[in-house]
């Protein structure tokens, strides 16, 4: 059965240069937590950011000989004007080994990112690995994350701003060869206690039984 981890965010985040993106992210450490705290990057106008580029997640409990069978992102944004809609375009990519790794996702919203209020968004999820592929060992380690940009598709100039960053990996565990085995074992184990167990009580009840007839036949006769 597949399983997700908890919930995890980085402890490394910088800003990372991106082909076709004009501006650097500014405090990208603010996205390591859900607190306000912002990471964000110079006004968008019809222009794309730099990678925020996120590792350092702790995945190490994820259990040893685990296989990895899927990967999901969230993150909370908000942007400084949604004039006809402002950043509409996030793009999202996996990190193994300190580089990017498989498909690109890309999400566009039509109406925008939210303005007034930040709002969570995600990407991945079950059985999905972005067509990448991760073994436990790569999956826990510190250079395995995430990288996100975004672009404003209006000349309205924009500044978008990232809370934080979180990831989960999905993983399944194997089931031992012989469990089929074991399990057979274990019921018949179980069944054969229980017999015994009514076996004992009856020659419990059949010793006291004969007990007490014996004691009444040693018994003094009445006058």
């Amino acid at each position: 059965m597949a399983t997700f981890t908890a919930w995890k965010t980085p402890t490394t985040t910088s800003s990372q240069l991106r082909t076709g993106g004009s501006q650097s992210w500014s405090n990208p450490n603010n996205a390591q937590a859900s607190d306000n705290a912002y990471a964000t990057t110079a006004s968008l106008n019809v222009t794309s950011t730099h990678w925020l580029w996120c590792t350092g997640f702790d995945f190490s409990s994820i259990p040893s000989g685990a296989t990895i069978t899927g990967a999901k992102v969230r993150y909370e944004r908000k942007q400084s004007n949604s004039m006809d809609g402002g950043i509409t375009e996030t793009y999202l990519q996996l990190i193994k080994g300190g580089a990017r790794t498989g498909s690109e996702k890309h999400v566009t919203l039509l109406s925008g990112w939210a303005m007034a209020d930040e709002v969570s968004a995600d990407a991945g999820g079950t059985g999905d690995l972005w067509s990448a592929t991760f073994t436990r060992a790569e999956a826990v380690a510190s250079d395995t994350g995430v990288a996100l940009a975004c672009e404003d598709t209006a000349a309205n100039g924009t500044i978008p701003s990232i809370d934080v960053v979180e990831m989960a990996f999905e993983y399944t565990t194997s089931t031992p060869a012989n469990y089929s085995f074991f399990l057979v074992f274990h019921t018949l184990w179980e069944s054969m206690c229980g017999i015994l167990a009514v076996q004992c009580m009856y020659i419990r009840n059949l010793i006291s039984e004969l007990a007490s007839r014996s004691a009444i036949g040693r018994s003094p006769a009445l006058p």
